[in-house]
């Protein structure tokens, strides 16, 4: 964790976020624990993303991440089954 990146953001009045640790599988998804400024609480809310509190705010934000993961992944994978078929069939799908 940077405190001095948290404290220049801060000064600066910018939005701050940042993985401070990473615990792996935990049966329910993956263990990640973030810090973040106000001015990233802010930042959030300005496209939409409250919560109940600042850490419902940041679960919305990266459940939103999470999912445009998703679909990117799956975007390329349709493209990928795609391209194996096409060459399959000599450029015909």
């Amino acid at each position: 964790m940077s405190k001095f990146a948290k404290w220049l953001a801060n000064r600066r009045k910018r939005p701050y976020v940042e993985i401070v640790s990473e615990g792996g599988n935990t049966g329910e998804g993956f263990s990640l624990e973030l810090d973040w400024n106000d001015h990233f609480i802010n930042e959030l809310a300005k496209n939409g993303i409250e919560g109940e509190d600042d850490e419902d705010a940041v679960r919305q934000w990266l459940q939103r991440i999470m999912r445009a993961t998703d679909y990117d992944d799956y975007q390329e994978e349709i493209m990928r089954i795609a391209e194996d078929a096409t060459k399959e069939n000599n450029g015909v799908i």
